[in-house]
């Protein structure tokens, strides 16, 4: 939430060989509900015939809603390529009356008519009514589709529909893609396991700042993909970022930052694919965070053939200490009592 990290997505864009998102999009698939992180536990950590089933019908609504953005962004073909991806899950398919489907139906309507028909004395006359003809109508006959899913192929088939997905739209002389927001900050090496040769970058900054930069909006610097990015405004892009973080009230957004940041797994530190940084040193010592950067990547200095062209950090300087301007009534704490990025 208002970390920072866009400005290393756009240090990666001014790298030879990189085929960078625009910042505005970020790719899902893996860490929303019923993604692919959640079809994983379903399939392969915690398998039943009934998770396993919900899971596969869950993800596959999903993929439906991210279907327009993911095609125009991605692949054209997405929905063919996620109905073979599903396909290759599928073992066969069972028939069955009586399933789970309907306890996950929308049963508002059906509760509201329930409490109508209890207040007129109709509802236990009804409700035998309904059991009867649900018993030997035809409606007996209807059958759930259940599927029958297995993990056993999960991170092979994974990784080549990812693989299909991402790269689609990639030039041939280009061998990296970043995306954001791909992976979860708080555990992102669940999410690297889903490719041959994944990398992840969390960004950290001083929360303080996080809170000012909210109230000081005039006073900040606004990279030009938020300022009005041609889908949203620049006031509805502010006010989502006020509701995200709790600006409203500065002991909601102390509580968030404690929680967010309890959460984050910093023993991952010590593994090789992942790579904390703060914003603040990408700002105050560029060169040698991004020569940090660069050498978790495996880049070479001298594939950074446009520098500074996309991410300027004289720019971004107005983005760092602003919390300094806040009266101290809101409760924002004195510098150098936080180390920057961490609580």
């Amino acid at each position: 939430g208002h970390s920072g990290k866009t400005a290393v997505t756009d240090i990666l864009r001014e790298v030879r060989g990189f085929h960078v998102h625009d910042n505005s999009f970020e790719f899902d698939l893996l860490r929303l509900p019923d993604g692919i992180l959640d079809l994983e536990k379903a399939l392969c950590d915690n398998w039943s015939p009934i998770r396993s089933d919900f899971a596969i019908k869950r993800f596959k609504q999903l993929a439906l809603a991210l279907e327009d953005g993911y095609s125009e962004t991605l692949n054209s073909n997405f929905k063919i390529l996620t109905q073979k991806y599903v396909e290759s899950l599928i073992i066969d398919q069972l028939h069955i009356n009586g399933w789970y489907d309907e306890l996950y139906k929308d049963n508002a309507n059906k509760k509201k008519l329930k409490i109508i028909l209890k207040k007129i004395g109709f509802f236990s006359l009804l409700k035998k009514i309904y059991r009867k003809i649900k018993t030997n109508s035809a409606l007996s006959q209807k059958r759930t589709e259940v599927h029958l899913v297995s993990g056993n192929k999960f991170y092979e088939f994974t990784k080549a529909y990812l693989q299909s997905l991402l790269f689609f739209k990639v030039r041939k002389d280009y061998n990296t893609v970043v995306v954001n927001n791909a992976f979860e900050a708080f555990k992102p090496e669940n999410s690297i396991n889903y490719f041959d040769n994944a990398f992840s970058i969390v960004v950290l900054r001083d929360p303080r700042d996080i809170y000012a930069s909210i109230l000081l909006q005039e006073e900040a610097f606004i990279p030009s993909f938020e300022d009005g990015d041609g889908i949203y405004s620049k006031e509805y892009l502010q006010s989502l970022k006020k509701n995200m973080l709790g600006v409203e009230d500065i002991k909601v957004f102390i509580k968030r930052q404690e929680l967010y940041m309890s959460q984050i797994n910093f023993s991952a530190r010590e593994k090789a694919k992942i790579l904390y940084i703060n914003y603040e040193d990408l700002v105050l010592q560029y060169e040698k965070t991004v020569a940090k950067i660069f050498s978790h990547l495996k880049i070479n200095q001298k594939d950074h053939t446009q520098k500074k062209r996309y991410f300027n950090p004289s720019h971004s300087l107005k983005n760092v200490g602003i919390w300094v301007k806040v009266k101290d009534s809101v409760g924002v704490r004195r510098r150098g009592e936080v180390n920057p990025g961490h609580y």
